[in-house]
């Protein structure tokens, strides 16, 4: 079975750039290139990434042209990232380094747009091809939300009932301790948990909730 190629559409305004010949010498990648009136790079037809060299990123807030970008990425896409290449603070620039850490507060914290390092142009390629496979497939493997596990059998209990709403170690062990075995806890009504010290009303009730919700 031939696997499907990850498709990346690239601005032809990139047509010298390093990473284009990266992507496109890349046999993972099928690479489209084309006059792209919004960002430099077209990620499963939903993400754009403009990218921006350190200097070119202190510049375009000097001329204002940053905003305009923002604005034209997010009324056209629904996600936006902008891959920042190099140190920010190194370079050398009329912008003070408050002004920088504000328009990087801004660009996260009030236009939701992720901004994303890159320390070089191998990088740059890298993080596009990862991040055009992540949007097309998906992670590709479920991660745990909890670390490993004991073998222990009343270890892995007290984990158990850790993990239920407003429950933490000492909880955990209360109600191990009145109600003798995990099946039993998850058996008991709000009453009856009641019962247990420490265990009111609202967090008995949140605990039959969560036992008794259906995972869609």
């Amino acid at each position: 079975m031939i696997a499907k190629k990850i498709h990346i559409v690239a601005d032809a305004k990139e047509t010298n750039s390093t990473i284009l010949q990266l992507l496109s010498d890349d046999p993972e990648i099928a690479l489209e290139i084309k006059e792209l009136a919004i960002g430099d790079y077209i990620l499963a037809k939903k993400c754009v990434v403009e990218r921006k060299s350190a200097s070119d990123f202190a510049a375009s807030i000097m001329d204002r042209r940053l905003f305009l970008q923002v604005a034209q990425m997010k009324t056209s896409y629904p996600q936006s990232i902008i891959l920042l290449e190099g140190n920010l603070f190194d370079i050398e620039s009329a912008i003070s380094h408050a002004a920088l850490c504000g328009a990087l507060s801004w660009l996260s914290v009030l236009e939701n747009i992720s901004v994303i390092p890159s320390a070089t142009t191998q990088n740059t390629a890298c993080l596009l091809k990862t991040m055009a496979r992540h949007l097309s497939e998906g992670l590709g493997y479920e991660i745990p939300l909890r670390g490993n596990k004991s073998k222990d059998p009343q270890i892995i209990s007290q984990f158990i009932i850790e993990g239920l709403p407003g429950i933490g170690p000492a909880a955990a062990k209360k109600l191990l301790q009145a109600f003798g075995s995990v099946a039993e806890i998850f058996q008991a009504s709000v009453s009856e948990l009641m019962n247990v010290p420490g265990i009111g009303k609202k967090k008995a009730e949140d605990i039959r909730k969560a036992l008794e919700y259906p995972y869609m």
